[in-house]
């Protein structure tokens, strides 16, 4: 209750006047240049004395550095022989670290732990590392095994595979090739709510930035004041960049309920406002569907409903579905405190990648600890102009181009939704 009142105190503190966040009110302590130099201080320090190491013996310690690095993109010098460490020594652990150094490998190192995994991938028993080991196989340069060896194993290994959300998703999308059904349709959509809609349009590969719009209650996608559409560059990239089922994979595609929205505790994420984004399975059905649920208990059939008609039977929009059926959750919308130094020359910079939430653009001061630029500020305020902080958040990945959404090739859509 203490962190809730606190949340509301400093959200209506950056409320200005005309009920918009105001970007100049806005400070961070965590993005000053000194407590950067000293995290990275001691994350070296941390990697030195307790990650790099051959016999492990505080797991989540180091399993903790590992998320770290991740994060903030300092690589180690020697950290494909400390992953190499990690798998020698990896018998006698546990399989979220089996899990989370297959994991790692596949983020920085796609080619270079095949031995490694497939001995992991021929012996587990365990659901999670089978999938994400097969899974690194199947899209590394090796040929260990193609994808309809993986989708054979998955079966075998795991006669009830159907009953798993992780399995039942995966072996049905990994061969998908079903054509994406109409984007004008799904932008026209009201979701039974009439409410407000904020899509976030991604690329099958989240390493090309996306797109996002809101539409509010009346059907109309909010402007800017210059009356050009409002759409912001918008990331749905986890540092993993794996499939959105994974536990630590990309935004899912699908639908998730937006109930608001609040200032994260989090350091790392800052004191702009965020997205409450609920995943199906996180919170009550009636929360979710806004009241407006058929069934109590979570029903794919509720989901179904909602959903417009030629996109019922489109599997990837299920993938936030299966995803919170498995376990995933707070997923948000948010900008970023992090660090930036060491991903100034990765390909979404200036954006940076999270753990598998939506984010925005957000530049700070390193000496004076304000908000220089903030793409998460306009969208929160583009959120107010809308009328109403309810209603849904749809993540839907429009192709695979190769290259950033942009407003340009979107707008003829947001055009015809609104007639």
């Amino acid at each position: 209750m203490k962190n809730f009142i606190v949340t509301v105190l400093l959200f209506t503190m950056i409320i200005s006047s005309q009920n918009f966040v105001d970007k100049d009110k806005l400070y961070s302590a965590y993005v000053l240049k000194e407590n950067r130099e000293k995290f990275i201080s001691n994350l070296e320090n941390r990697i030195k004395n307790r990650f790099d190491v051959k016999n492990i013996v505080n797991e989540k310690e180091w399993l903790s550095i590992l998320e770290d690095i991740e994060l903030s993109n300092y690589i180690p010098s020697n950290f494909e022989m400390i992953l190499r460490n990690a798998f020698n020594d990896s018998s006698n652990k546990s399989d979220l670290f089996r899990r989370r150094i297959i994991e790692a490998s596949y983020t920085f190192f796609p080619n270079s732990f095949i031995d490694e995994i497939s001995a992991l991938y021929s012996i587990t028993k365990d659901e999670n590392v089978k999938a994400i080991a097969g899974y690194y196989l199947v899209k590394s340069d090796s040929s260990q095994i193609d994808t309809a060896e993986f989708i054979s194993d998955l079966k075998l290994s795991f006669p009830n595979w159907e009953k798993s959300p992780l399995l039942f998703y995966l072996v049905n999308t990994l061969s998908y090739d079903k054509e994406r059904p109409n984007l004008t349709e799904l932008l026209k959509h009201n979701f039974n709510s009439n409410k407000t809609i904020v899509y976030s349009l991604q690329r099958e590969n989240r390493k090309n930035k996306g797109l996002v719009v809101i539409k509010n209650s009346k059907g109309e996608f909010v402007r800017n004041d210059d009356g050009t559409f409002f759409a912001n560059p918008h990331l749905g990239l986890s540092v993993t960049n794996l499939p959105g089922i994974f536990r630590n994979g990309n935004t899912p595609q699908g639908i998730y309920s937006l109930v608001g929205t609040y200032v994260s505790p989090t350091e790392t994420i800052g004191p702009t406002p965020n997205f409450i984004m609920r995943i199906p399975f996180e919170k009550p059905t009636s929360l979710f569907y806004h009241k407006k649920n058929k069934y109590d208990n979570w029903v794919i059939e509720d989901y179904k409903d909602i959903l417009p008609e030629s996109w019922k039977e489109y599997l990837p929009i299920y993938e936030s579905f299966y995803a919170g059926k498995f376990g995933r959750k707070l997923i948000v919308s948010h900008g970023s405190t992090d660090n930036d130094t060491y991903f100034k020359d990765y390909p979404t910079y200036p954006i940076l990648p999270t753990k598998g939430c939506l984010s925005s653009k957000e530049i700070w001061d390193e000496t004076t600890g304000k908000l220089k630029e903030s793409d998460q500020v306009e969208l929160i305020n583009a959120l107010l102009k809308s009328g109403s902080t309810f209603g849904y958040v749809v993540v839907i990945n429009i192709d695979d181009q190769e290259k950033d959404v942009t407003i340009d090739e979107i707008e003829k859509y947001l055009i015809e939704a609104e007639k």
